[in-house]
């Protein structure tokens, strides 16, 4: 063989390496617990390992096993059930054994064994729907961490890839801070929630996010909702004014005005001759 043949079987055999290696496979695994039992239901999310984009979904069945097809290199999984600890495992093999740790914030037997929830995939985004079982016996804080994709750790909030999130109420990004937020998450039932958007790939209607995700929280539509939140004011009154303002914080969840927000108690001027008084025995 010439010099211009063996290169060319050279280029040949290393470009039919590499499509090999970049042609999609299947893949199988089993989700159990650790004590080999098999988790039913747990939610199996399929991602890129390029841009964290979610590229697919399914549920373990009632043996534990489940089968997603179109595996590109660099792929990685996460795994989750309601109860459990969240797995996140790089795809490296056709079949992957995932162990689900109980989580260390226990439920009750009745909200474990719980339907798992609902989850669909649209553009840029994962939308989660709560079981009824669970939201009725947890708040928004905690069921956000149910949400996949999501992680919570004290006031910060991601999403995997490590992105940092934003919480959003109904399509709208809160006026008041973060922490605020999530302060009224805890005081809120999840029960009240409708379903939970996991924003990947932010459009035009998130541009507010400024790079981040985002997590937007949508409100079941209530008749007659209006304020639901915490409220505290203290302060002196003295001569003619309160002091210090007091603070406000609410969440306005009526028509299209839903948001959360904080407003601060402005000082009230008292008139004239309003202030102390000295009676006359």
């Amino acid at each position: 063989m010439n010099m211009p043949s063996r290169l060319t079987a050279i280029l040949l055999a290393a470009v039919s390496a590499l499509c090999a290696s970049a042609s999609p496979r299947d893949l199988k695994g089993k989700v159990t617990d650790p004590s080999g039992a098999p988790v039913e239901s747990a939610l199996v999310v399929l991602m890129s390992g390029t841009d964290s984009t979610v590229m697919d979904f399914t549920y373990a069945d009632t043996s534990g096993f489940f089968s997603l097809d179109g595996i590109s290199d660099g792929a990685f999984v996460e795994v989750s059930f309601i109860g459990f600890e969240k797995v996140l495992r790089p795809v490296t093999e056709d079949f992957l054994t995932i162990v689900l740790e109980p989580s260390v914030e226990r439920l009750d037997e009745v909200t474990v064994t719980a339907s798992r929830g609902l989850v669909d995939r649209r553009p840029g985004r994962l939308v989660y729907s709560p079981p009824a079982e669970v939201a009725a016996a947890v708040n928004a804080y905690t069921i956000l961490g149910y949400a996949p994709l999501v992680t919570v750790n004290r006031e910060n909030v991601s999403v995997v890839g490590g992105k940092n999130a934003e919480i959003w109420i109904d399509g709208r990004k809160p006026v008041m801070g973060q922490e605020a937020a999530m302060d009224i998450l805890r005081n809120t039932s999840a029960d009240k929630i409708e379903k939970i958007e996991v924003v990947t790939s932010p459009g035009a209607s998130f541009r507010a996010a400024a790079g981040k995700a985002v997590i937007n929280i949508v409100y079941k539509k209530e008749p007659g909702r209006g304020f639901d939140g915490s409220a505290s004011a203290e302060g002196i009154y003295q001569f003619n004014k309160v002091s210090p303002p007091g603070v406000l914080e609410h969440g306005l969840c009526r028509g299209e005005t839903d948001r959360l927000g904080q407003h601060r108690v402005p000082q009230h001027q008292h008139p004239p001759g309003a202030g102390r008084r000295r009676s006359r025995e």
